[in-house]
């Protein structure tokens, strides 16, 4: 098969759960399908990385990201915003979502053609819906599918961040994003409607999205998140970890990660320090918000690392895992990956949405910050619970959550779209 790869950012490094993704599944692809990559990049550096991409895909174009958009619809904390009194201005008049004017570029479209018109194209793959704005020449003609990997129902997902933002935003602000927000939902779900196959990474995205599309049922399935097992493996005894450390790594820019670490310090983890005054928090992550940075200001129990080169490091070293989301969606990578690594869970109820783990066999499950301090602590006394929960975690990512299996039967759900036996 020849594949087309439209990304909004650069897959490698994977240094989030997104590009982790799109990393995975290209490069397991790749092995049997030529792969074709437009995506885009944020800064000069990303540009070295091009060439390891080439090793797995057979042409390569990246586009720089425009800087005109207000506000960056992601969440990113970095010095990239441009948050100029002209681009709040062109927000306020805008009827484009904030999020598609922030992904479109002349340059992209350009590439598009190109691509089409070099390369015997029979799938365009979409990362998320917000990519799927532009022009595709002669699409009937040449017989070309067009396939959406939706990481959660995203206009649900940008509601949330609007809000979280709005917070400290002015009334005027507030129903611009909420306009916004209306006016995206609509856009992706005519997007769905568009495509000849719809991804989505879990079971209840699944079951949500056709709540709102039931014709969409029939061409959704779900290709899950995963881990490497490979990379990855188990250190299940706990003699060999710290006996007094938290572990949480995650994506520091990205809200529901912030939103969630900042409860854990208010709300949860006094609870547990009355019982652990000693206990230490690492916090790996790129891209730290000034909030997040400030825990580590204010107690020094808080490691806030910005980006490791190697999350093991940490993974290999904690007691607990925790994972305190209240907000998001999909399948959260980072879960996978303690599962992977012999680190028990400790996780919300939002945190844990779209993994197949049990209660109290693979991970703890907590509703609310009484339940997670609980859970902590238990795990924190017991050794042989930790044990337990970190092998059965481990056994259930290796049967059902490899990425070398979950693209296996993404590939087969390809083929039987193009009918190729």
């Amino acid at each position: 098969m020849h594949i087309l790869i439209l990304s909004p950012e650069m897959p490698y490094p994977p240094t989030s759960g997104g590009r982790l993704r799109v990393f995975k599944v290209l490069k397991e692809l790749a092995a049997s399908n030529d792969i074709y990559l437009i995506s885009f990049y944020k800064s000069e550096e990303d540009l070295r990385y091009k060439e390891k991409l080439l090793t797995y895909c057979k042409d390569v174009h990246l586009v720089p990201l425009p800087l005109k958009s207000f506000p960056d619809p992601r969440g990113n904390n970095d010095t990239f915003r441009n948050h100029i009194l002209a681009n709040k201005i062109r927000w306020y008049f805008s009827l484009t979502p904030a999020i598609n004017s922030y992904y479109f570029s002349q340059e992209f479209q350009s590439s598009i053609d190109r691509f089409l018109e070099r390369y015997p194209i029979e799938i365009i793959q979409f990362e998320h819906s917000y990519i799927d704005q532009y022009r595709y020449k002669n699409l009937i003609h040449k017989k070309i599918k067009k396939v959406l990997v939706q990481y959660n129902v995203e206009h649900d997902l940008y509601r949330q961040r609007m809000e979280y933002v709005g917070r400290s935003k002015s009334v005027i602000w507030r129903l611009k994003a909420r306009l916004d927000s209306l006016t995206f939902k609509k856009f992706e779900l005519n997007k769905v409607k568009d495509q000849d196959l719809c991804i989505m990474v879990s079971e209840e995205d699944k079951k949500q999205l056709a709540s709102l599309l039931p014709d969409s049922a029939p061409k959704t399935i779900v290709v899950p998140n995963g881990v490497d097992i490979d990379y990855i493996k188990p250190v299940l005894d706990p003699a060999t970890r710290d006996q007094q450390s938290l572990v949480f790594t995650a994506g520091m820019f990205w809200f529901p990660n912030e939103d969630g670490l900042l409860w854990f310090a208010e709300s949860i983890f006094p609870k547990i320090a009355a019982v652990h005054p000693h206990l230490r928090i690492f916090v790996a992550g790129k891209e730290p918000s000034e909030k997040v940075k400030a825990l580590q200001m204010k107690d020094s129990r808080y490691v806030i690392t910005g980006y490791v080169d190697d999350i093991r490091d940490y993974l290999y070293r904690g007691t607990v895992f925790i994972c305190p989301l209240r907000l998001g969606g999909g399948t959260k990578v980072k879960i996978l990956e303690a599962m992977a690594s012999g680190i028990p869970v400790v996780s919300t109820v939002s945190g844990s949405k779209g993994i197949k783990a049990n209660d109290h066999e693979h991970i703890l499950i907590a509703k609310n910050e009484e339940e997670f301090a609980k859970k902590v602590l238990a795990l924190l006394r017991q050794p042989e619970l930790r044990k337990e929960l970190a092998s059965n975690a481990r056994r259930l990512v290796e049967e059902t959550y490899s990425w070398k299996r979950i693209v296996a039967e993404y590939e087969k759900e390809l083929k039987k779209m193009l009918s190729i036996h």
